[in-house]
């Protein structure tokens, strides 16, 4: 078991420290070629709408929330039964979430002038609402992400979870070296959006992740009992609460 622990911690340190430098070459990399040109400016706006909605079901909250409910079926050697609740989370959150993806997505533009009133050159504005649309399908992936890591913690599986933040930042980094030339900042966009893809959903497919062929989404029955319902709810809670307080933030003057 220590053994098990120590590997654990072992790969979870070296995701932290490799994220972080990747992290540092994305930031160089953006400088690089964004320089200090407005278009790093409407890069970092693009980002606000993306990130009020992360709060709402991706912000990791809700993947957290759904460790102690799938430990709580294969503990039980009910794992079946876990992946029909995994099926009835994924697709009611899942749902919810496409659809402010689609309302961000069509109105982008009023929300970019409403949390973002400082920009008011309209080739910026027009830029930030471009790279917003790219952008925020991306939330989905990692909401999916979130949802998978979930199930490889609860078995207590790291490696590929391990793998997501440096996947996802060489996905930006390459967006940029291989689009930036010719797009600019947008190139930037793409690679966030391929890196979500890739380093939250991809890697799991990759790496052999099946699910029961019983987790056909909407189907079958599942139910919760009142303990795991409570861990749900405070999930849901915590969620909303982040969501409120990051549009404020945003919102102010």
């Amino acid at each position: 078991m220590y053994k098990k622990v120590g590997l654990a911690s072992l790969i979870m340190m070296a995701s932290v420290f490799l994220s972080r430098l990747t992290g540092l070459i994305r930031e160089q990399v953006i400088a690089y070629i964004g320089g200090i040109g407005g278009g790093v400016d409407a890069y970092q706006v693009a980002f606000i709408i993306p990130e009020i909605l992360n709060h709402i079901v991706a912000s990791g909250f809700l993947s957290v929330t759904f460790i102690p409910i799938f430990s709580h079926y294969l503990v039980r050697n009910k794992e079946e039964e876990g992946w029909r609740v995994f099926s009835l989370i994924f697709t009611g959150f899942g749902s919810v979430l496409l659809l402010l993806i689609t309302i961000a997505c069509v109105f982008a533009r009023g929300f970019v002038e409403i949390l973002a009133p400082g920009l008011d050159d309209p080739v910026l504005i027009e830029r930030a609402v471009r790279m917003t649309r790219i952008i925020i399908p991306a939330q989905f992936f990692f909401f999916s992400g979130g949802m998978f890591m979930a199930v490889q913690f609860a078995k207590e599986k790291f490696f590929i979870p391990a793998l997501s933040p440096l996947l996802y930042n060489l996905g930006i980094i390459c967006g940029g070296l291989l689009l930036g030339t010719r797009m600019g900042m947008e190139g930037f966009s793409w690679g966030v959006l391929g890196g979500a893809f890739i380093g939250n959903d991809a890697v799991h497919n990759g790496f052999g992740f099946q699910t029961p062929g019983s987790m056909a989404l909407c189907s079958g029955h599942a139910s919760l009992d009142d303990r795991l319902d409570h861990e749900l709810f405070n999930g849901i809670f915590i969620s909303v609460f982040r969501f409120v307080l990051a549009a404020r933030q945003h919102c102010r003057p």
